[in-house]
Order: C-alpha cells, then sequence, then structure tokens
C-alpha cells in the first residue's frame, strides 16, 4: 500500500515519536506536517490541504479532542481525524460519533498505524469522498 502522496498531519507532544510516525508515513509516499498541540495543528490543518490528521488526544495547548471537534465543525471537515491515546479519555463509540475515523490505543505499532490511515484514506477516495 502506497501513500499515493497523502498530506498527513501527526500531532503529538513528544517531539520523537511525531518524528517517528512522521517517517513511517513519509516512507509509504506521503507528505507529512507536524504540530506538538492542538492549536498549533488547527492552524496548521486550516492553511494545508490535510487529507488526514493522526493525533495524540493528551497534549498542553490545545488537546486532539477539542482538535477533532474543530476539524469536523469548519468548511474543510473531510479529512479523516484518527485519534491515539494511552488514556480512557473518550470511549471509542464517543470518538466515533464525534466524527473520528478511528481511535487508536497506546502503545501501538507504528507500522499497523500506517496501514490503518493508509487503508481508511484508500477506501474514502474510491467512494469518492475525499476532497482535493
Amino acid at each position: 500500500m502506497t501513500g499515493r502522496n497523502w498530506n498527513i498531519l501527526v500531532v503529538d507532544d513528544e517531539p520523537e515519536l511525531c518524528e517517528l510516525v512522521s517517517e513511517e508515513f513519509e516512507f509509504a509516499g506521503c507528505q507529512t506536517l507536524r504540530a506538538s498541540s492542538g492549536n498549533q495543528a488547527l492552524k496548521v490543518f486550516l492553511s494545508n490541504n490535510i487529507d488526514a490528521v493522526v493525533s495524540d488526544i493528551r497534549m498542553a495547548d490545545g488537546n486532539g479532542i477539542e482538535l477533532l471537534g474543530n476539524i469536523k465543525s469548519g468548511a474543510k471537515s473531510s479529512a479523516l481525524v484518527f485519534l491515539v491515546t494511552g488514556f480512557a479519555d473518550i470511549t471509542k463509540e464517543k470518538a466515533m460519533a464525534a466524527g473520528a475515523a478511528a481511535l487508536i490505543g497506546k502503545p501501538y505499532d507504528i507500522k499497523h498505524l500506517c496501514q490503518v490511515v493508509l487503508a481508511a484514506l484508500e477506501k474514502e477516495d474510491s467512494e469518492g469522498r475525499i476532497k482535493k
């Protein structure tokens, strides 16, 4: 599975993890942008054409749940949002009801995370839901 030049925004306040996840998407052929907080991620999201967001939930300066709400309430709401957490911040059902494509628990396998995101993007694209 290749990245087909998808634009992925990776959001995590742990710089090393953010870098590792970004590099895995880049290895798959994606373009990546990075942010270390929800508020910074929203600014990056609004000023770029983003196909998917992979965001940690617990971060200072805007958490992933707030970011999800801001993305899904905006005009560019067709982007897929994947939330990752090591805590019981939100149930899978509530995350999906709020518009998340998936809720992924930490620790996670980075290759598997990448496969899940790319498979979801391919599915959305084949169904005509990805708007470039």
